[in-house]
C-alpha cells in the first residue's frame, strides 16, 4: 500500500504528516466526497470537515435522514460547536461511521434481527435495542472504574431465550498510535478473574500501553457485565438507586474496522497473542 499523490493531497486539503497510509488514502476519498458529493468547497483544516452550521442544519454527516435523525435523538446537535464537532462534522471520524453502519437497524428493528441473523446464524433469536455511547455505568467499580463505552451495544435475545449483547468499538482510520489511558489496577483484577489471560507482569506491561490498551478495556467492559450486583470491591460510590442488575447470560466484544486498515488488524494480532490456547 502506498500514499496518496503528495499533490492529489495538497489539492484537496487533505494533507496531514501523521497519518499513516491508510489513514491519507481515507482522508482523500473523505474530501473528495465533501467536494464532489456533498458540495462543499472548503470545510475546516483538512478538507474531510464539513461546516458546523451545514453540519447542525442539514446533517450532512450521516448517509440519510432516518440515520440524522437517530444520531438527534441520542447527541445534542445544539451543543455542537468547533470544539466538539467530531460526531457532526468530521467525515473521518469513528463515532458518526457507527451512526452510520447501525443507524438505520437502530430504528427497525426488524431489520436488525435479520442483519444480526445472518452475522451469527443460529444464535440471535431477536434484537432487542441498539445503542450507542454506551455504558453500563461510566467510574463505576463494579464494571472498568473508568469513562469506557461501546460505540455500538446490541442487546438481544437468543435462539435460548437468553438476554445476551454484542458490545462493538469501531474505528475507521485510527492508527492506535494515540497515548494509553491512565492505567487502573480495576483492570488487572478483570484480567485475572476472567481466566482467559497469560497472567504475569509482563503481560500487563503489555496490554497497558498502545496500541492494545483500549481493545484491552474494552474487552474487559464486556467481561463484567454478567449477572452485575453489588459493589466490586468495596469502594465503589455509585447509588444504589442508580445501580443496573445485568441479567446477561453471553456477551460478545467486536472490534470492528476496515480492512485495510493494517495498524488495527495488528493491533488485534498482537491483543490475541495474550490470550490462553
Amino acid at each position: 500500500m502506498s500514499y496518496p499523490p503528495i499533490d492529489l493531497r495538497i489539492n484537496l486539503d487533505s494533507f496531514c504528516k501523521k497519518d499513516s497510509c491508510f489513514g491519507a488514502k481515507a482522508r482523500v476519498l473523505q474530501s473528495m466526497w465533501r467536494k464532489d458529493v456533498l458540495k462543499v468547497d472548503k470545510g475546516y483544516t483538512y478538507g474531510n470537515y464539513v461546516p458546523l452550521d451545514r453540519a447542525k442544519a442539514e446533517g450532512i454527516n450521516f448517509l440519510s435522514d432516518n440515520i440524522f435523525k437517530v444520531a438527534q435523538g441520542r447527541f445534542n446537535v445544539n451543543n455542537a460547536t468547533k470544539s466538539n464537532h467530531r460526531l457532526w462534522c468530521n467525515l473521518l471520524s469513528s463515532q458518526p461511521m457507527s451512526i452510520n453502519l447501525f443507524g438505520e437497524l437502530a430504528e427497525n428493528l426488524e431489520l436488525a434481527t435479520s442483519v444480526f441473523k445472518k452475522l451469527f446464524p443460529n444464535e440471535v433469536k431477536c434484537v432487542k435495542e441498539i445503542k450507542f455511547e454506551y455504558s453500563p455505568g461510566r467510574r463505576d467499580l463494579r464494571f472498568t472504574g473508568d469513562n469506557t463505552a461501546f460505540d455500538v451495544f446490541v442487546e438481544y435475545v437468543s435462539d435460548e431465550d437468553e438476554l445476551c449483547f454484542i458490545g462493538i468499538e469501531t474505528k475507521y482510520s485510527e492508527d492506535m498510535k494515540d497515548k494509553p489511558s491512565e492505567h487502573k489496577k480495576r483492570y488487572e483484577d478483570i484480567t485475572i478473574n476472567s481466566q482467559l489471560f497469560h497472567v504475569s507482569r509482563s503481560t500487563f506491561d503489555k496490554l497497558k500501553e498502545k496500541p492494545i490498551q483500549q481493545i484491552w478495556r474494552d474487552h474487559l467492559l464486556s467481561l463484567t457485565m454478567y449477572k452485575v450486583k453489588g459493589n466490586a470491591d468495596g469502594n465503589d460510590k455509585t447509588k444504589k438507586k442508580n445501580r443496573k442488575v445485568m441479567n446477561y447470560k453471553k456477551g460478545k466484544y467486536v472490534f470492528l474496522y476496515p480492512e485495510l486498515n493494517t495498524d488495527c488488524a495488528n493491533a488485534v494480532q498482537e491483543y490475541k497473542k495474550d490470550f490462553k490456547k
